[in-house]
């Protein structure tokens, strides 16, 4: 599935960032779909409404180096990281909610329903999710350590994870992160779509804090939106 996420691990840049830059970014123009270059062939990707692409700025580069790192850790398949996007007027010393765009190959054919069941199998066996939350925390640690020096993280991924939501565009999951980091306690609310296309998944996760506005189900809302829109971009 791929549902990993980080705690805020890039707060301690952000004190060096808001030196040199100003507290708020505005973007005045807002361009919902993005082209992006996947295992040989160009998809449109539709970001979550209103949200922004931040990958080419330096929080964006700073989150997306970090997922990557971990999913090294991990050592098994997890979708490529393609986008990275948050609030068009976030503030940097606070980006919740925020989120990425990752794809993985479709190396066999199935629809979105036997996907839709699949992934429901999966989240409700909990031993196997018990192992992957396992396997995540240690691969999450082992990146926060190298990447930031930060030694006791105690990372706790993938809490209580459920569907809340399916049809034939996507499925709809949420879980919880905690962990700490530079002596603070952070817990997190993780919402993820997947959306099968003809050869590929799109998979896109919006973090936001612990209850804090917007709530996982207004998340799950956008996404089931949002899927829509990518399902049909497919079809173009």
């Amino acid at each position: 599935m791929g549902f990993y996420n980080i705690d805020r691990v890039f707060h301690l840049v952000f004190l060096i960032i808001l030196l040199s830059f100003n507290s708020k970014l505005s973007y005045s123009e807002v361009n919902k779909t993005k082209s992006v270059f996947f295992h040989g062939q160009n998809y449109y990707i539709s970001i979550p409404n209103g949200y922004c692409d931040i990958s080419d700025t330096a929080t964006g580069k700073i989150l997306s180096n970090h997922i990557k790192a971990a999913q090294k850790n991990i050592k098994i398949k997890t979708p490529e990281v393609k986008l990275i996007f948050a609030n068009c007027d976030y503030i940097l010393g606070n980006i919740y909610p925020w989120g990425y765009v990752g794809m993985l190959i479709k190396e066999q054919n199935f629809s979105q329903k036997l996907y839709n069941e699949v992934v429901s199998k999966l989240f409700s066996n909990k031993n196997l999710m018990q192992d992957l939350s396992e396997i995540t925390n240690k691969a999450l640690d082992k990146s926060m350590n190298t990447l930031y020096g930060e030694n006791r993280a105690n990372s706790d991924t993938i809490q209580k994870p459920e569907i809340i939501y399916k049809d034939n565009f996507s499925v709809i999951f949420r879980s919880f992160n905690s962990g700490n980091f530079a002596g603070e306690f952070i817990k997190e609310v993780v919402v993820g779509s997947s959306t099968v296309l003809r050869e590929s998944i799109i998979n896109t996760y919006i973090t936001n804090e612990f209850g804090k506005e917007p709530n996982s189900f207004y998340l799950a809302g956008s996404l089931i939106e949002n899927s829509k829109i990518n399902y049909n971009l497919s079809l173009d």
